[in-house]
């Protein structure tokens, strides 16, 4: 049997390189696995299909999410290093293909194979990170999901540009990207240490849930309920915007902003987190968010502007801080819990997005976003149930 990499689970240094490397990775893989919403209007164009049809596609993409904490306790015992690697490779051939398929039945197939590459990458990587970060977990999640979210904010104007270029047929050009950072990733990511301290373990999914279910019955709570206001907006602001009045462009222009505002606050509140505590700047985000949605939907012109970024930057930042949240109290178990958080936040925004494209379809995009805002509001009180053992905020 090989030797086991030494246990970093007392380390406390910030390894730059290795965090920077991972995040580069996320940047990459999720810029193509947001394909589809900018590119949603001209699919429903030429397919002729409705809201609620167009909606259930998001099933495929976020169905395989649901293996998450499976693939998790994976990998709090093995290896998973060239999942990271092959997976930016895997997901952008399956979303370059997007523009080809003939029919709801390929459409479907595709999004689901780039759901399972996301799946398989997300976990492993975003534990690595929390891992060599040290005692500045905050910092190094936050950096990880900037990549995330840059890859939302320039995933969607890359899909536009491709069009534009050479027709929704053509974004299967953008391929040898994605084949290229596997590529890099391999040079840069082949020795990095990939176990975590109960590596040779072998929990029980049950085992893992009782230690863990402290902290993740009121995250997955709040994950849950926001899931109505963040799920709608990802994938229906270009819809929205475009039956505004908006060219499918300058709606992909809008869906940019709102996620170039999440790189900012996923940046900003998840390093701020570590001074302030994860809960206070959960419970801020929280609030916040569901104002905003609420004051978009009643400006219009330029007083739009503002109000979009101020609702990415709160509506999309408290993720890397609930991942900090999580890791720090995973007691063990850090691929298990996320892969939890991964499952729920994937599986049960599948399920909202039909909802809202249901209503959608009965009642207009507007009053469904509006319904999705005032929802927000409900998981306030849930976020009060969040462990104040965050750094900044004692007991």
């Amino acid at each position: 049997m090989p030797a086991l990499p030494e246990d970093r689970s007392l380390d406390l240094s910030f390894r730059k390189g290795r965090v920077l490397a991972v995040s580069f990775g996320h940047f990459v893989h999720d810029s193509f696995s947001v394909f589809l919403a900018p590119l949603l209007p001209l699919i429903i164009e030429k397919l002729g299909i409705s809201l609620t049809l167009s909606a259930s596609l998001t099933l495929y993409q976020r169905a395989p999410a649901a293996a998450s904490p499976w693939i998790g306790l994976i990998a709090d015992r093995r290896d998973l290093r060239w999942v990271i690697i092959l997976a930016p490779g895997l997901t952008t051939v399956a979303m370059s293909l997007l523009g080809l398929a003939p029919g709801y039945g390929v459409l479907a197939a595709l999004l689901f194979v780039a759901g399972l590459s996301s799946a398989l990458f997300h976990v492993p990587s975003a534990v690595v990170v929390a891992a060599e970060s040290g005692s500045a977990k905050g910092r190094g999640v936050s950096i990880y999901q900037l990549g995330g979210e840059l890859a939302r904010t320039l995933g969607p104007l890359l899909a536009v540009a491709a069009v534009s270029w050479w027709g929704l047929s053509g974004i299967w050009r953008l391929t040898p990207l994605g084949l290229a950072t596997s590529l890099l990733l391999w040079r840069q990511c082949r020795r990095l240490p990939m176990r975590t301290s109960g590596a040779g373990s072998r929990p029980a999914f049950r085992e893992s849930w009782k230690s863990m279910r402290g902290v993740m019955l009121p995250v997955l709570s709040v994950v849950t309920v926001r899931s109505f206001m963040v799920g709608s907006l990802a994938t229906f602001l270009p819809v929205f915007m475009a039956s505004e009045g908006s060219s499918v462009t300058a709606a992909g222009g809008w869906y940019a902003l709102y996620q170039f505002a999440g790189a900012a606050g996923a940046l900003g509140l998840g390093t701020l987190s570590d001074r302030l505590g994860r809960r206070r700047v959960i419970l801020t985000a929280t609030l916040l968010s569901p104002v905003f949605l609420l004051l978009f939907l009643l400006s219009d012109g330029w007083l739009r502007l503002p109000l979009i970024f101020l609702l990415g930057f709160f509506a999309l930042s408290t993720t890397s801080v609930m991942i900090a949240l999580i890791q720090e109290n995973a007691h063990g178990h850090p691929g298990t819990a996320h892969g939890l958080f991964t499952a729920t936040g994937f599986a049960v925004r599948s399920v909202v997005v039909v909802l809202v494209g249901i209503l959608a379809d009965w009642q207009g995009l507007r009053i469904a976003f509006l319904i999705s805002g005032l929802v927000g509001f409900l998981a306030l009180p849930l976020a009060f149930a969040l462990p104040k053992d965050g750094a900044g905020e004692p007991e």
